[in-house]
């Protein structure tokens, strides 16, 4: 995940500008914060101008989508202006995405892993949560029936 407000907190974290376990944590929460309290601009301002913002589907019971060019996707944004489409479309209720009443979230950050980094840029893959221990089926799914 590239963002400015994560590179910015990293670099006044330490003098090795190096972005801690916790920082990457903090970051995921307020992120959280700024959609479930309709700050968006703060929330947009979380990612960089060349964001890919992706959220595949299950293509069966087993396996996660792999390109969001060929295959079903549940949100796929190629670049920021992808998602500032979006709240621009929840903002004047034009977006199918939003409903009346407001839906109740819950937002579940676990498993925070950093897969690699590069000087003041981590990147850290989306992580469902461990529903999968508690069911025994992927992402807490039930076993399909035929």
């Amino acid at each position: 995940m590239t963002t400015t407000e994560l590179t910015t907190t990293a670099q006044s974290t330490s003098a090795q500008s190096t972005i801690t376990q916790t920082s990457i944590e903090q970051f995921l929460y307020r992120e959280a914060r700024y959609l479930d309290d309709r700050e968006f601009e703060k929330w947009l301002n979380c990612y960089a101008d060349d964001v890919v913002y992706w959220m595949p589907t299950w293509a069966d019971d087993d396996r996660l989508t792999s390109d969001p060019q060929r295959e079903m996707s549940l949100i796929y944004y190629g670049n920021k202006g992808g998602l500032e489409d979006r709240i621009f479309r929840i903002r004047t209720e034009r977006s199918s995405a939003t409903s009346l009443p407001e839906p109740r979230t819950s937002h579940n950050i676990t498993n925070v892993e950093v897969i690699e980094r590069r000087g003041d840029l981590v990147d850290v893959p989306p992580r469902p949560s461990p529903a999968r221990a508690a069911t025994g089926h992927p992402a807490g799914r039930p076993p399909t029936r035929r």
